[in-house]
């Protein structure tokens, strides 16, 4: 690990203790744990970012009309963000079959409920945003 790297994490963290809503440092504290290869801080990461966030806005900043969010939203596919985290969850799941322990199974399935309810939360603020008043 680069002390450099580490040190650029610990900044970070340190911004986001003084400014949670800040998408871009919840996207720079997951980046650098990656790169440090600090699996359980990813995922903690992910799990801060999506209680502050929801990651259905994925790449549709404040730039992106209504209209095309409303497009996107419509082809039922989950962001990047959801499906990077789910494919991740999905390849630590046991090889082996029968298994013992759902509980990773269940996880996976959890995570899976929490992308859907937060594509379902933008698609219902998209569309009364974009509603005439």
């Amino acid at each position: 690990m680069s002390d450099e790297l580490l040190q650029q994490y610990s900044t970070t963290l340190e911004h986001l203790a003084t400014s949670p809503f800040n998408r871009e440092l919840h996207v720079q504290r997951i980046q650098l744990a990656k790169e440090l290869g600090l699996a359980d801080e990813v995922e903690n990461g992910r799990i801060d970012w999506a209680d502050h966030f929801p990651l259905s806005e994925g790449e549709f900043s404040n730039s992106v009309s209504t209209r095309h969010r409303r497009q996107a939203y419509s082809s039922g596919t989950l962001t990047a963000e959801w499906n990077e985290w789910i494919d991740n969850k999905k390849s630590l799941l046991p090889s082996a079959t029968p298994v013992e322990d759902v509980e990773p199974y269940m996880n996976v399935i959890e995570l899976y409920r929490r992308a859907n309810r937060d594509y379902l939360c933008e698609l219902r603020i998209s569309l009364l945003v974009s509603l005439p008043l």
